[in-house]
C-alpha cells in the first residue's frame, strides 16, 4: 500500500508523522482494501486536530474520512475506524454482488 502524509503548516512533531503511518498500516489488513492512502493533519488551533484520510483502491472506489478532535491521536484513530468500516462495506458489497452473480468471490 502507497502511503503519503501531508503535515500543514509543520505543525507536528515527526512522531505526529510516525503515530499516523502506524494507525493506517491496520488497514492493509482489509483483503483488497486501500492501495494508495493519503493523510492531512491539520492543527486548527491548540486544542483541535484535523485529520484528513482518503484511501483509493486499484482504481476502484475512493474513500474519505475527515474528522476533528482535541487530540492528534483521537482524531487519527476516529478517522482510520471510520474509514476501515467504509473499506470493508465496499468489499461485502462487492462479495456479495460476485456471489449473486454465480462468480468466485
Amino acid at each position: 500500500m502507497d502511503f503519503e502524509i501531508n503535515a500543514l503548516h509543520d505543525s507536528y512533531p515527526d512522531d505526529a508523522t510516525d503515530l499516523v503511518r502506524e494507525r493506517v498500516q491496520l488497514l492493509e489488513r482489509i483483503e483488497g482494501g486501500a492501495s494508495h492512502v493519503r493523510a492531512v493533519i491539520e492543527r486548527e488551533d491548540e486544542h483541535r486536530h484535523r485529520v484528513e484520510l482518503v484511501a483509493s483502491s486499484w482504481g476502484r472506489a475512493v474513500h474519505r474520512a475527515e474528522v476533528r478532535g482535541e487530540t492528534l491521536r483521537a482524531a487519527v484513530n476516529d478517522a482510520v475506524h471510520r474509514l476501515e468500516r467504509a473499506l470493508r462495506r465496499r468489499e461485502d458489497r462487492h462479495r456479495d454482488l460476485q456471489r449473486r452473480q454465480g462468480g468466485a468471490a
